[in-house]
C-alpha cells in the first residue's frame, strides 16, 4: 500500500509539473505570433503542444478505465474532476493540436488558395476563422490548472466544501471566457481580409484585361498586404526576401488568391497578431481570477462559511467538544452569524448542563 503510495504520489507530482509546464506552452503559442518570432520556435511549441494533449488523452483513458473496473466511473465524472480531464484531454488532441500539427507539417506551403475572382476573400476567411476556432480550443487547457491546484493543496484545505465553491467559479469563468471566444471566431466578418484581397485583385485584374506587361513595384508600391506575386510557379513580384519568407511565415500566416494566370499570396500576420493579443487578454484574466479565487476569496470563505460550519458540526458529533464559534461584530447581521450566535447562545449551554450532570451522577 505505501509502495503505491508512493508511486501515486511521484506520478502525481509528474502530473502537477506537466500542467503547469502546459499552461507556459498555451500561452507562449499565441506569445509567439505576437512577437513575430520564427517559425522553428512556433513548431516546436505545437509539437510540445501536440505531445501534452496526447499525454492528457491516455492519462484520461487510463482513469476512465481504472474507475470502470472498481465501479467508480459516475463518481469520476460526477464529482472527482472526470468531465474536466475529458473537457482538457480528447477534444484538444482532435479539434486543436491534431488539425493544427496537419495544418502546419503535412501541409506546409499551401496557404490558402482561392481560385473564383469573384468570391475573393470568402474561402480564406472560412478557413482562417476554421484555424481561428481551433486554436480557441486551446484555453480549455487551462481547465487542467483547476485540478491542479485541487491535487496539491492550492484551493484544497480541510474544509472539504472549499475546493468545490473555489472551484466552481473559476470553471464557470472559464466556461463563459471560451464561449465569448467561439462567438467572437463564428460572429467575426471579413472586414479585415475581404477588403485586402479585392484591393490587391482589382488593381491586377485591371492589368490583366488591359497590358501585357507592368511594373509590379509601381503597380502595388502601397500594397504592403502583398508578399509576392508567382506566374506559372515563377516569381514575378516579390515584396518580402524569399529567406524571411521562410523564417517568419507558417502556411496559416497568408493565404493565395488565384487572379487570371498570377497567384497573389497576401499576408495575415496582422490578423493573427489581434487574435493572439486577444487569446493572451483573456488568458490572464483567467489567471488573474483565479489568483483571487484561490487566495483572497478561498480566505474568506473559510473563515466566514467553512469555519463556522466545522465548529457548529464538532460541537454536535463530538462529546467533548465545546468551542464557541468566533463572531466578527461588522458581520454579525451575517445568517451564518446569526445561526452561529444561537448555536452559541442555545445550544452550548445546555450541551455544558448536560455533560455536568453526566459527571454528577458518575
Amino acid at each position: 500500500m505505501n509502495r503505491y503510495s508512493n508511486l501515486g504520489r511521484f506520478l502525481e507530482g509528474l502530473l502537477f509539473i506537466l500542467i503547469i509546464l502546459v499552461i507556459f506552452e498555451t500561452y507562449g503559442e499565441d506569445l509567439a505570433v505576437f512577437l513575430n518570432l520564427n517559425v522553428g520556435i512556433r513548431r516546436a511549441l505545437l509539437l510540445a503542444g501536440f505531445f501534452f494533449d496526447v499525454i492528457f488523452s491516455i492519462e484520461f483513458i487510463s482513469r476512465l478505465i481504472i474507475s470502470g473496473k472498481r465501479g467508480g466511473l459516475g463518481r469520476y465524472l460526477a464529482r472527482e474532476g472526470g468531465v474536466i480531464d475529458f473537457l482538457a484531454s480528447l477534444p484538444l488532441l482532435i479539434f486543436s493540436s491534431g488539425p493544427l500539427l496537419f495544418m502546419t507539417f503535412l501541409s506546409e506551403g499551401t496557404g490558402f488558395t482561392l481560385p473564383v475572382v469573384g468570391s475573393i476573400g470568402l474561402m480564406a476567411v472560412g478557413n482562417l476563422r476554421f484555424l481561428k476556432i481551433v486554436k480557441t480550443i486551446r484555453i480549455i487547457r487551462i481547465f487542467r490548472l483547476v485540478r491542479a491546484m485541487k491535487l496539491f493543496g492550492k484551493i484544497k484545505t480541510r474544509y472539504l466544501m472549499t475546493p468545490r465553491y473555489v472551484a466552481g467559479p473559476i470553471i464557470i469563468v472559464i466556461a463563459i471566457s471560451v464561449a465569448a471566444l467561439f462567438g467572437f471566431s463564428f460572429l467575426e466578418n471579413e472586414q479585415v481580409i475581404q477588403p485586402k484581397a479585392e484591393e490587391v485583385s482589382r488593381i491586377l485584374s485591371s492589368f490583366v484585361a488591359m497590358e501585357d506587361e507592368a511594373d509590379f513595384d509601381l503597380l502595388f508600391n502601397d500594397a504592403d498586404s502583398l508578399l509576392m506575386i508567382q506566374s506559372d510557379g515563377k516569381t514575378v513580384y516579390r515584396n518580402i526576401a524569399s529567406g524571411i519568407f521562410e523564417e517568419l511565415y507558417l502556411n496559416d500566416d497568408y493565404y493565395n488568391v488565384e487572379v487570371g494566370p498570377y497567384v497573389l499570396y497576401l499576408d495575415n500576420k496582422d490578423v493573427k497578431r489581434t487574435h493572439a493579443l486577444i487569446n493572451m487578454m483573456v488568458f490572464d484574466i483567467i489567471i488573474a481570477f483565479i489568483i483571487i479565487m484561490t487566495t483572497l476569496y478561498r480566505r474568506f470563505f473559510n473563515r466566514h462559511i467553512a469555519s463556522p460550519v466545522n465548529v457548529m458540526y464538532k460541537g454536535f458529533n463530538t462529546k467533548d467538544y465545546s468551542t464557541p464559534v468566533r463572531i466578527q461584530e461588522n458581520r454579525k447581521d451575517f445568517e451564518m452569524y446569526q445561526l452561529a450566535e444561537q448555536y452559541n447562545k442555545k445550544w452550548l449551554p445546555i450541551k455544558r448542563r448536560i455533560i455536568d450532570i453526566k459527571r454528577e451522577k458518575e
